[in-house]
Order: structure tokens, then sequence, then C-alpha cells
């Protein structure tokens, strides 16, 4: 259960190193996985979990689905490390949902609400242009 940014480029990569170069995340400690995982019923997602310590829920299942349903109901689905100071946000995309898109960063140079508009319309044109 592991998820990875097909295109991840930090300060002083080039876009071409950039592009797969990234370390696979746990699910549950990615923007990605929360979103992809909150597109599954909550069956599947016990029976994934159910003997598994989950990364990033020291308390466990009934702390990671309070995160899992968020997601559903905002929609998108997001990730803080560092003490709050790196933030990953992703919107699923896809009809049925086979991957997200997201962006994460450490400085916000913009409100939060910002980044998820843009996230959002991005996801949006995406949709768009897999359905045509």
């Amino acid at each position: 259960d592991k998820v990875s940014y097909i295109y991840s480029r930090s300060i002083g990569t080039s876009a071409a190193d950039a592009i797969g170069n990234y370390k696979p995340f746990n699910a549950s400690e990615s923007s990605i996985g929360i979103s992809l995982l909150s597109q599954m019923a909550d069956d599947e997602i016990y029976k994934h979990y159910e003997k598994r310590e989950i990364p990033g829920y020291p308390g466990g299942y009934i702390g990671f689905m309070e995160k899992i349903q968020k997601t559903r109901v905002d929609g998108y689905g997001m990730y803080l490390r560092d003490n709050k100071k790196w933030i990953s946000i992703a919107y699923p995309v896809g009809d049925p949902v086979v991957a997200a898109v997201a962006l994460s960063t450490y400085k916000k140079e913009k409100p939060l609400s910002w980044y998820k508009k843009q996230l959002k319309i991005t996801a949006e044109k995406i949709n768009r242009a897999i359905k045509n």
C-alpha cells in the first residue's frame, strides 16, 4: 500500500530529473493514498488494515477512518508533516477513480484555499479530458 508522485520537483532539481524520481510513501501517510483509499468501502479498508499497524496513525483504525471520512466529505485528501510545516493535498481523478493529482509544499506563499482551488481546477480539467 504505497503511492508515489510521478513528478516531484524540489529547488535545484531540473524538470527532467523530477520525473519519477520520488520514493514511495505509505498510502496512509500521503494525500494521494488517503484520497484513493477514501474511494474504497469501509469494509475493504478494514480488511486491508485489520491485522496491521497503520503508519501515521498510532491510535489505529478509528483515527484513520476519521481521516478517511473527512476526506470523503471534503472531496480531497490532505496530509501534514513536520509539525504542519509541510502540506500535501490531492484530488481524485477518473470515474471510477484511478489516480489523484496532488501538490505538496513546505513554503506556503499563498493561503491554503488558493492551493486547493487551483488543484481542484486541475483535477476537473483532467476529468474532462479523460471523458473526451
